[in-house]
């Protein structure tokens, strides 16, 4: 089992930038390729937020 820190830094979704719609798509392919593996989402513009 491994783990993947999948870290973001972006005010707007998936459905509004592509580069966030690209990091959907991997991290959607990464898990279904490797279901044990620990996805960890860090989200620095949220963190920003608080």
């Amino acid at each position: 089992m491994s783990t993947l820190l999948y870290i973001t830094a972006h005010p707007h979704d998936d459905t509004h930038s592509f580069s966030m719609a690209a990091g959907k798509a991997f991290i959607s392919e990464y898990r279904e390729a490797n279901p044990n593996d620990e996805v960890i989402n860090l989200d620095l513009y949220k963190c920003q937020q608080k």
